[in-house]
This record gives C-alpha cells, structure tokens and sequence, in this order.
C-alpha cells in the first residue's frame, strides 16, 4: 500500500512539474498570471468534483450492501 502512495506521488509530481513547464513555455510572460489562476482553479474544480462524485458512489454503494445483508439475512431466517 504504501508504494502505491510513493508512486502516486512520483507521478502527481511529474505531471505539475509538466503541466506548469508547458505553461510557462507556451504562454506569453504577461499571460502567466492568468494561465496558472486558470490552471489551479481548474485543478480545484476537478478535485471537488471527484469529492462529490465519490461521496454519491459511496452512499449507493453502502445502500446496497445493507440490502444485500438484509435480503441475505431473510434468506437464512426463511
């Protein structure tokens, strides 16, 4: 498990150090404030979305193994 979290990290660091050297390279020198304002508040976005996204997946995840228990355990009273 925890090499899962260095490698996650390694390439989490990769891709902002990619990312923000695209951006750098690519936009003009008195554009840079606004192309990173508009990276890191697209970046937010994502993040809360994936918050929400797994939030919802969680709550219909655990409305179902409640019940499959609970038809699992009609199943064996019957």
């Amino acid at each position: 498990m925890a090499i899962a979290f260095v490698m996650g990290g390694t390439a989490n660091g990769l891709l902002n150090v990619a990312v923000r050297t695209l951006l750098h390279k690519r936009i003009s020198v008195h554009m840079h404030g606004r192309a990173f304002a508009a990276y890191v508040a697209l970046t937010n976005v994502a993040i809360n979305a994936g918050f929400l996204a797994a939030g919802s997946f969680a709550a219909n995840a655990s409305r179902m193994v409640t019940l499959s228990q609970e038809l699992w355990q009609q199943r064996q009273v019957c």
